[in-house]
């Protein structure tokens, strides 16, 4: 063991980035799924991609400036608006 205790389902010894998911999980950028998963044969999606950078680079969006510019900003088909 690592001396931490994820509670995610799915990640346990002895796959290869289990270190390093734990690591991560340590720094509070990746949180898993709600239901104590951490799905590590799924594609990761662009939300949480940017969630996991966001959180990496501990930055958060300016929302007054997302809703008055909305019409100009990239928009990705797999973010939701309430994201």
């Amino acid at each position: 063991g690592f001396g931490y205790r994820h509670g995610f389902v799915g990640v346990r010894d002895p796959i290869v980035p289990h270190e390093q998911v734990i690591g991560a999980v340590k720094y509070g950028w990746i949180t898993g799924y709600m239901v104590g998963t951490f799905r590590l044969n799924h594609t990761i999606t662009c939300a949480e991609v940017t969630a996991i950078t966001n959180r990496m680079l501990d930055r958060s969006a300016d929302e007054d400036f997302v809703d008055s510019h909305s019409e100009t900003l990239k928009q990705f088909p797999d973010i939701r608006k309430t994201y």
